[in-house]
């Protein structure tokens, strides 16, 4: 509809451009290409028919557009056939066969329709006028004061909440970074850096076919049914899930978790890894992560950090409702994705 839209307009700039300023601007009579009979002519055609589309619109609004499973390269080649050509099209061949009417109604009758369409020129201009005022008031001065006064009283915010280390930006204190090795010859995935607290998962789980690893191209997460992949209600374990599925990212994710932290002298149980650990958030780019998950890591950022257990949780537990985040409780230096 909006692609159709805006070619529609197109076509009606050709009729009401050259009916309004080619007395002024002579040279504008050259975009009258239809041949519109009058200025008066052209400027009622292009509103009648305008009123016309909008009415032969409607019922296809309220109807919707049948969903068919295509890539998007082929439908923006349909709809850019369909509604981008056929919006072009239509208004020209319209809006000429309306001025073709309109030039066979009677003198009399056209001379009332004139000073009709006189008025409504005047309200066009009148109209023109107050959109270029109200363009520079809420497209231009608005912004502006807005931009002033939020980077007065609160920069931090307005910017982004940044984290800096040496003067740089690394991230931001409300975007989730993922913290990985550098991928070695022939992977796909790079393999998280064990070292430092990891955040919720981004791979399947809160991404998409664009945004990966906290990409900030796109926001969103899977889409899919809590039981997506369950059998009678229940998730059924690595090896009998089927791939692609809900189940089978909650249950790969767990193993993970339960593999990655498991070290000498702690073992992780399935029933301690919290279900921060396996889903994302709605967006897929929360950066906290719970005091739960944050507890089953600790053992083994000690050991990757050769530092006492203690002190790796003294690390997050200053403040009683404090949890690490995946944007602050990892290398300062690794930039945002």
């Amino acid at each position: 509809m909006t692609t159709f839209s805006i070619a529609n307009d197109v076509a009606k700039y050709f009729a009401i451009i050259p009916a309004l300023f080619a007395a002024v601007y002579p040279g504008l009579d050259k975009l009258n290409i239809m041949h519109l009979s009058s200025p008066d002519s052209a400027i009622l055609s292009a509103v009648v028919f305008n009123a016309l589309i909008i009415i032969a619109l409607v019922p296809l609004a309220l109807r919707g557009v049948q969903y068919r499973p295509v890539s998007a390269d082929r439908m923006l080649r349909r709809n850019l056939g369909i509604y981008g050509l056929g919006g072009l099209v239509a208004p020209f061949i319209g809006i000429k066969i309306i001025d073709l009417i309109i030039s066979l109604i009677p003198e009399s009758v056209e001379r009332a329709m004139n000073n009709s369409v006189t008025n409504t020129a005047r309200l066009l201009w009148a109209g023109l006028r107050a959109l270029l005022v109200l363009t520079i008031v809420t497209g231009v001065i608005y912004p502006l004061a807005i931009t002033g006064v939020a980077q007065g009283l609160f920069s931090d915010k307005a910017n982004g909440s940044e984290i800096k280390a040496n003067g740089q930006v690394v991230g931001s204190s409300l975007i989730g970074q993922a913290y990985n090795l550098p991928l070695k010859k022939g992977q796909q995935t790079p393999e998280p850096d064990l070292k430092w607290f990891q955040g919720r998962p981004q791979n399947g789980l809160g991404t998409n076919s664009v945004n990966t690893q906290y990409k900030l191209i796109l926001s969103g997460a899977t889409n899919r049914s809590g039981d997506n992949g369950a059998v009678d209600g229940v998730c059924p374990p690595l090896g009998k899930v089927a791939e692609n599925t809900l189940c089978y990212w909650v249950e790969s994710a767990k193993a993970a978790v339960i593999k990655d932290n498991s070290v000498p002298g702690y073992t992780v149980k399935a029933s301690d890894v919290p279900a921060d650990a396996v889903t994302s958030s709605g967006s897929g780019l929360d950066p906290d992560i719970s005091p739960q998950y944050a507890d089953i890591q600790v053992h083994r950022v000690a050991e990757k950090n050769n530092l006492p257990s203690p002190r790796c949780r003294n690390s997050w537990t200053s403040t009683p409702t404090a949890a690490p985040s995946a944007s602050s409780a990892s290398p300062p230096s690794t930039s945002s994705n």
